[in-house]
């Protein structure tokens, strides 16, 4: 039997390792650059070095293939992670709609 979790999901999540940059709305006075894990058009899993909150608003600017992809998302969970780090679940909540292409074109290629 499969993770429930991942049962549940409604987009399928990809391995993808890119360069993330994560800053909270309102924007605070920090930002984070951190890698991503996985992909998805839902969302995405990073490991961060700061603790965000499940439910915290960011905006993310993923470097993928030259380009970079902006979105707005959602905490949805944080775990703790190996060496004091964190694995936090981004529920995409608002992805410009040419940014979206793009995002589907990668998890394709």
């Amino acid at each position: 039997m499969g993770n429930p979790l991942q049962d549940r999901r409604q987009f399928p999540r990809a391995p993808r390792h890119l360069a993330v940059m994560v800053e909270s709305v309102p924007p605070s006075a920090e930002s984070e650059l951190g890698p991503m894990e996985d992909l998805s058009l839902g969302g995405c899993q990073l490991l961060l070095a700061d603790q965000l909150l499940p439910g915290q608003a960011v905006r993310l600017s993923i470097a993928a293939e030259g380009l970079v992809i902006e979105a707005r998302g959602e905490v949805a969970h944080v775990e703790p992670a190996p060496g004091g780090r964190w694995d936090t679940g981004i529920v995409f909540t608002q992805v410009p709609h040419t940014h979206r292409t793009l995002l589907k074109d990668l998890l394709e290629g």
